[in-house]
């Protein structure tokens, strides 16, 4: 080996024994199958969802689904399709056998049932133990095969001890994820949104889906019916059943075909915006699909079609809305597009985006036309329109006695006077012509023939307001605005430990208390939002110190509450809570499972009604039951503090001061109101108050008091050199 050889591999640098890579190794049968599983299966949900597209690929007009939540944890699902032969439930389970796809044409051309990759059994297989008995259509024999390890475990196959009267399949997996403890011991923690969770999976198939009859059920010793769709029922009804008669009666259908191409459905109208994304099915092919172009193409037709400038009106209790409501259909060849290999087949990707995305937006635009720029109301800022049409060639300035009148514009108006001038300045003429305009500039001087100016008419430019803002271009430079402070305040945060040990200085401008804390720092202290928290979580302290529940006000006579049938699973799994915050109801007389308020909160005079117990419905569906009060409860609380609140402008002493940061101190977030402002801002750091320890403490406060000056001069700089920002409408104009 010559000598930079030597060099290159020196012993010193040779790798540890512990350091040594670890060898490529091929995994085991076993353990692929067991890895994929858990991939192609993570919930019950999800096992129920892959069990009912088989059904209705079989051609099933009847689907039952039974989930057992007792010890054992299984699934049921049966249903009157066209059964298995013999040979068909002898390689049932195993991975990669499927009767839906055989070749790559098949893969790529003809995806027209819903499963077709073959592994939905398999995986049920490695999971758990999988029971799947079938009866073929023409055939007198039902057989049978219990199975688990994807299959590759055969437990029993052959006749089944009971015979199915018709044709059909029946597919049971019990003690599901018996191998996978901590997947288990989650779902048996989350037992009612796993239920959920397949009650949605089932209901959005069997909704475009409706010549097939779906249940579900759920068995702990006792059988409670989740959900039941009768087959031949319409897609309106069945909405009408999930979610409401007044949302399925508002529903505007839709529908357009263009070459290939055929959009359907239904959607809401655009004035009515809904308080969650939960009415939004989008189907391709009759497939549920999500977070698609097409998802974002409904989105921007729906915001087009509503009015921006339009304020939100309604009470502080109501929710906050603006979803809208659809249930909508894409035909097409299945050539078009490609499923991609997503766990839930529920991502697509088209050939070409274009077409798709235009048909879905001319059948949109039919039930929510875009608001164009003549249907907005007019800006106060614009001259009104004129109400007859101008003269195509705008008259010439003429001269009276040596002075030249003013001209006029392309409108018949006078340049020189400006619109609301104009309106002021303008005589009517004396003719009879009723359609003369009253803001059209007269002159009083008497005509006389003149020639012809001889300077030519230049162009005026225009000056309406949104022809300004078209030209107009920013003065201020697009970095953001850095006021000249020290380096350390850039880099500080107020904390909580700011207020511990703080002392208060002053008030100052009637609107903030300065306040030192014990490392130097000041701070400014906004004595609204700061007495605002207080008030609030005293308020809240009241509601949640109380053992029992919050005064209902009882109804004169039972209230129907619209909610779907999500809200009423959880309403009926949380009843004990919702009592609590002081709703009471009643099952309706109908027998169409729904519900009406008896009584409903009143908190100070306020009563909270059906849509704030959705909402609360919705939260805890979203992120579990929690001690913390109704989102339409806390928008009533932070109102009543805020109105109740210390107000800009009152002037406080200095003990009031000392008990308001004391009180601030005790609170659970006192760094923001109760609508999220910040409650205090740092000014200065502390080495800047350390070189006027030295100073009185009345000197120290003015030049403090001068400190803020200067920050809140640059903060009005900065509001000075801000772009102008007009709101249409509102009859005015505020700056950022």
């Amino acid at each position: 080996m010559d000598r930079g050889a030597r060099a290159r591999f020196r012993p010193e640098e040779a790798p540890s024994a512990g350091m040594k890579p670890s060898a490529l190794r091929q995994l085991s049968p076993e353990l692929q199958s067991k890895l994929r599983s858990c991939t192609v299966i993570s919930s019950i949900g999800q096992l129920v969802e892959e069990c009912v597209c088989n059904s209705i690929d079989a051609g099933a007009t009847k689907v039952s689904v039974v989930v057992d939540t007792g010890s054992t944890l299984a699934i049921t699902v049966s249903d009157n399709g066209r059964g298995m032969s013999v040979r068909d439930v002898r390689d049932v389970g195993r991975r990669y056998h499927t009767s839906k796809c055989h070749d790559l044409q098949d893969l790529s051309d003809n995806i027209k049932t819903l499963g077709f990759r073959g592994e939905a059994l398999a995986s049920m297989s490695d999971l758990s133990v999988l029971e799947v008995t079938s009866r073929a259509a023409g055939s007198f024999e039902t057989y049978t095969r219990i199975s688990t390890k994807a299959g590759t475990a055969t437990l029993a196959c052959g006749p089944a001890r009971y015979q199915l009267p018709k044709a059909g399949t029946v597919i049971t997996a019990r003690d599901l994820f018996h191998n996978h403890p901590v997947r288990r011991n989650m779902i048996r923690r989350n037992l009612q949104k796993q239920l959920e969770d397949a009650r949605a999976r089932v209901y959005r198939l069997a909704l475009i889906h409706p010549a097939v009859g779906v249940s579900l059920t759920e068995f702990n010793g006792r059988r409670k019916e989740l959900m039941r769709l009768p087959p031949g029922r319409s897609l309106l009804s069945a909405l009408s059943d999930a979610f409401g008669s007044a949302l399925a009666s508002s529903l505007v259908p839709v529908g357009l075909t263009v070459g290939p191409f055929r959009a359907r459905g239904y959607v809401t109208p655009s004035n009515r915006a809904l308080n969650s994304p939960e009415v939004q099915f989008l189907y391709v092919n009759r497939r549920f699909v999500k977070k698609t172009p097409l998802h974002k193409a409904v989105k921007d037709a729906f915001n087009a079609a509503r009015d921006p400038y339009e304020s939100r009106r309604g009470p502080v209790t109501a929710p906050p809305g603006g979803h809208p409501g659809y249930v909508l259909c894409l035909d097409c060849s299945p050539s078009e597009y490609d499923v991609t290999y997503d766990v839930e087949k529920t991502l697509i990707e088209f050939r070409d985006w274009e077409m798709p995305l235009r048909v879905l937006n001319e059948a949109l635009r039919e039930a929510w036309p875009p608001i164009k720029e003549k249907e907005k109301e007019p800006d106060p800022l614009e001259p009104p329109p004129q109400t007859r049409e101008p003269p195509v060639t705008p008259p010439p300035a003429v001269a009276v006695g040596g002075t030249e009148t003013p001209s006029k514009d392309a409108n018949g108006n006078c340049i020189c006077c400006p619109p609301l001038a104009r309106r002021r300045l303008g005589v009517p003429s004396m003719g009879t012509n009723d359609d003369d305009d009253a803001f059209i500039c007269q002159t009083i001087e008497p005509f006389e023939d003149a020639p012809p100016p001889q300077q030519q008419q230049q162009p005026q430019p225009p000056n309406d307001v949104r022809s300004l803002l078209a030209t107009w271009k920013n003065p201020v430079p697009a970095e953001m605005y850095q006021p000249s402070m020290p380096s350390s305040t850039a880099n500080a945060v107020v904390t909580r430990e700011s207020l511990e040990n703080a002392t208060v200085l002053t008030q100052w401008g009637k609107k903030f208390v300065l306040i030192r804390s014990a490392s130097g720092d000041l701070f400014a202290l906004d004595q609204h939002a700061s007495d605002e928290r207080v008030r609030l979580e005293n308020l809240r302290r009241d509601l949640t110190a109380r053992g029992d529940a919050v005064t209902s006000k009882v109804l004169p006579h039972p209230v129907p509450c619209e909610l779907s049938a999500a809200e009423l699973a959880t309403l009926r799994a949380n009843a004990s809570s919702a009592h609590r915050w002081g709703w009471r109801w009643e099952d309706d007389d109908a027998g169409g499972g729904g519900v009406s308020l008896t009584g409903t909160p009143a908190i100070e005079g306020t009563t909270l009604g059906g849509d704030a117990l959705g909402e609360y419905l919705r939260e805890i569906a979203a992120v579990g039951l929690t001690s913390a009060p109704p989102p339409a409860l806390h928008r009533l609380l932070a109102s009543k503090a805020c109105r109740g609140a210390i107000m800009f402008g009152d002037m406080l002493r200095r003990r009031e001061c000392v008990a308001l940061l004391e009180e601030l101190r005790k609170t659970q977030l006192p760094l923001q109101c109760a609508h999220g402002r910040p409650t205090a801002a740092l000014l200065a750091p502390g080495a800047v108050v350390d070189e006027d320890a030295a100073l009185t403490p009345r000197n120290r406060r003015k030049m403090l008091a001068a400190g803020v000056l200067k920050t809140w001069r640059a903060s009005q700089e900065k509001k000075r050199h801000a772009p102008l920002k007009l709101r249409i409408g509102a009859k005015k104009v505020v700056r950022a």
